[in-house]
């Protein structure tokens, strides 16, 4: 066997029926997500160092806090649009 036979015949049983399995995998994952976009009402993320989780969002009230880079406490209203939100799902 030539060398370009090999390369064809490693591609059509291995890397092909990986690629398909893959996509069966991760399509099946998706369609039977346990929450769909239009179920989902608000999220709240909370994070930070330690056990201080004082940077937060809220999507329900637009509320944004964060620590800046001088340590001040900044309090906002941040608004993510729809595809924002379909991101963060």
């Amino acid at each position: 066997m030539s060398l370009k036979s090999k390369k064809i015949f490693l591609a059509l049983s291995v890397i092909v029926p990986f690629l398909f399995y893959c996509l069966y995998y991760y399509g099946m994952m998706v369609s039977n997500a346990p929450y769909k976009f239009n179920e989902f009402q608000y999220i709240v993320f909370e994070y930070g160092m330690g056990d201080s989780l004082v940077n937060k969002y809220n999507s329900k009230t637009h509320d944004y806090q964060y620590v800046n880079a001088s340590d001040k406490l900044v309090k906002t209203k941040l608004k993510l649009n729809k595809d924002d939100l379909l991101y963060l799902h």
